[in-house]
C-alpha cells in the first residue's frame, strides 16, 4: 500500500502537531499518481472543514482519503466517501457519512488493576453532563440489594490537572473503585450519543461496562462480541436500571463476571489499544482497498 501524506502547507498549518495519523507499514510516496491511499495526518478539527474541502487531491480521490477525528468536531459530516477514523461516531453521524468508521476513545493500559477482588457491585466516577447519568445514578442508590460508589463531578472526566494532589486523589480513586467493582456505569455523556470513555477504561482494566446509549456505533464490532463483554440498557429503561442491573447480576456468578471482564480485557488489547493504532488503522484501510 503507498501512501500520500499531505503536508503541513497543504493543509494551511505551520506545522504539524503531534498524534499524527499514521498507517504502519505503508510505502511513503511524493507522487499522488502513485499513491493507493492519501493520508490527512491531523486530526480533522485542526485543519477546520473549509481546508479540508480545500484539500488538492481530496475531490478527485474522495473514497481513497484517510482521515481521523478525536474531540471537538462532534456530529460534523464531511459528505464525502472518504475512510474516516471518528471516536464520535453515531447513528446519526452514519446516516450523513456512511463511510466514517467507529474508533475507540484513548485510554491507557489499566490491565495491572484487572485482578483485584470486587467489593461491591457497582461503581461510577465521573463527569455528570446529561440528565441520563443522574437517572441512571440514582436508581441504582434506590436499589438496596446494589453494593455501591458513585461519584459525581461537575467537569470532564472526574479529573483534570493530575499535577495537583487533588485531582491525583480522584484519579486514584476511580482506579480503585473500578478495579473492585463488578460493573461499571456508563451513561453517554452528551446528547448525541457518543461511546463514553469510561467505556473503554472499563474494557482496559477487564470489568464489565453498563451501557446507556441508544445512538452508539462501536468501533470492531464484527471482531468484538460486545453482548459478552458490556451490558447494555435501552435509555428508556434507566429509571429502572438498579432493578436490571441486579437481575442480571443474581444471574451470574463472580467467575463468569470475571471471566466476561477478561474477554473484554483481551479485545481492548487486540483491537482498541491506542498504541496499537498505526497497524490497527492500516489493516483496516487495506480491508476496504480491497
Amino acid at each position: 500500500m503507498k501512501a500520500y501524506t499531505y503536508s503541513a502547507q497543504e493543509l494551511g498549518l505551520q506545522a504539524l502537531p503531534q498524534g499524527l495519523l499514521r498507517l504502519t507499514g505503508a510505502e511513503a510516496v511524493s507522487d499522488p499518481r502513485q499513491a493507493d491511499v492519501f493520508v490527512v495526518p491531523v486530526m480533522m478539527m485542526h485543519v477546520g472543514m473549509e481546508a479540508l474541502q480545500r484539500l488538492p487531491y481530496l475531490h478527485q480521490y474522495p473514497e481513497r482519503h484517510v482521515l481521523m477525528n478525536i474531540g471537538e468536531w462532534m456530529g460534523q459530516a464531511l459528505g464525502l466517501p472518504a475512510i474516516m477514523f471518528r471516536c464520535d461516531t453515531t447513528q446519526t453521524l452514519l446516516a450523513r457519512d456512511p463511510t466514517a468508521l467507529a474508533w475507540p476513545w484513548p485510554v491507557e493500559d489499566l490491565g495491572a488493576w484487572a485482578d483485584r477482588p470486587f467489593a461491591r457491585d457497582v461503581t461510577f466516577q465521573g463527569w455528570v453532563s446529561t440528565g441520563l447519568t443522574d437517572t441512571v445514578c440514582d436508581a441504582v442508590l434506590a436499589t438496596p440489594s446494589l453494593t455501591t460508589h458513585i461519584q459525581r463531578h461537575k467537569f470532564f472526566y472526574g479529573y483534570e490537572d493530575e499535577s495537583q494532589p487533588s485531582t491525583q486523589a480522584l484519579r486514584r480513586t476511580f482506579l480503585e473503585t473500578l478495579a473492585s467493582s463488578r460493573l461499571s456505569l456508563v451513561a453517554r455523556s452528551i446528547p448525541e450519543g457518543v461511546v463514553r470513555y469510561r467505556f473503554y477504561e472499563a474494557l482496559s482494566m477487564g470489568r464489565i461496562p453498563v451501557h446507556f446509549c441508544d445512538g452508539r456505533v462501536l468501533p470492531f464490532a464484527d471482531r468484538i462480541d460486545y453482548d459478552v463483554c458490556s451490558v447494555h440498557i435501552p435509555e428508556a429503561d434507566a429509571p429502572r436500571a438498579g432493578e436490571v442491573i441486579a437481575a442480571w447480576l443474581a444471574d451470574r456468578s463472580d467467575a463468569e463476571i470475571r471471566e466476561r471482564g477478561a474477554y473484554g480485557r483481551a479485545m481492548w488489547a487486540r483491537w482498541l489499544d491506542s498504541r496499537k493504532w498505526p497497524e490497527l488503522m492500516a489493516e483496516v484501510v487495506k480491508e476496504k482497498l480491497a
